[in-house]
C-alpha cells in the first residue's frame, strides 16, 4: 500500500478475513481451542531477502500449544519440517497444507510433521501454499483418515516411553 500511495495511486482498503481464517473455517479447524491449543502463531515462510532457510524464528515457535499458520511456505518446507522438529515439535504433530485456499482450485493435504515433505511432494501442491501446524488440525472432519496414523503414532510413543 505504501508503494502505491507514494506513486499516487488511491488504495482503498476492503476488509475482509486472512485466508489463515478462511483456510481453517473451510476445514473445521479452530486456531485455538481450550484444552487443545492456547495461542495462534503467523509466520512468513519467506524472507525480504529470500533464502532457503529464513524460518529462523522455527526454534522460538515449538510450543505443543500453540498452532502455527506458515504463510507463503511450500518453497522452504524441506527445511521448515525438520528444523520444527529438531527444536521439539513432536514428529507426530497434525498438519494441513492447502494450496489456493477457499477457491475452486483448492488442494489439501493433511499429514503428520514427519511425513508432511513426501505427501506435499506426492500430491505436487504448488504455491500459493498455506500450513496449518498444530493438534487442532486433528478436530478437523478431513482429519478422519488421517486420524488412524496419527493415533497409532501416538500409541507408539506413549509404549516406548512407558518402556523407559
Amino acid at each position: 500500500m505504501d508503494f502505491l500511495q507514494q506513486q499516487g495511486i488511491r488504495v482503498e482498503v476492503v476488509p475482509g478475513i486472512t485466508s489463515a481464517s478462511g483456510i481453517a473455517a473451510e476445514f473445521g479447524i479452530p486456531l485455538t481451542h481450550r484444552g487443545v491449543a492456547t495461542s495462534v502463531r503467523f509466520l512468513t515462510g519467506h524472507s525480504r531477502n529470500g533464502g532457503t532457510d529464513p524460518l529462523f524464528v522455527a526454534e522460538n515457535a515449538t510450543d505443543p500449544d500453540t498452532t502455527l499458520v506458515v504463510y507463503m511456505g511450500l518453497s522452504t518446507l524441506p527445511s521448515l519440517a525438520p528444523k520444527l522438529m529438531k527444536h521439539g515439535l513432536p514428529p507426530n504433530t497434525p498438519v494441513v497444507a492447502v494450496e489456493r485456499g477457499t477457491t475452486p482450485q483448492q488442494r489439501m493435504v493433511f499429514a503428520t510433521l514427519q511425513d508432511l515433505v513426501d505427501e506435499v511432494h506426492s500430491e505436487d501442491l504448488v504455491s500459493p501454499t498455506l500450513l496449518i501446524i498444530g493438534k487442532v488440525v486433528a478436530l478437523s472432519p478431513f482429519w478422519v483418515e488421517s486420524s488412524k496414523q496419527y493415533a497409532l503414532a501416538n500409541e507408539n510413543s506413549h509404549k516406548t516411553e512407558a518402556k523407559r
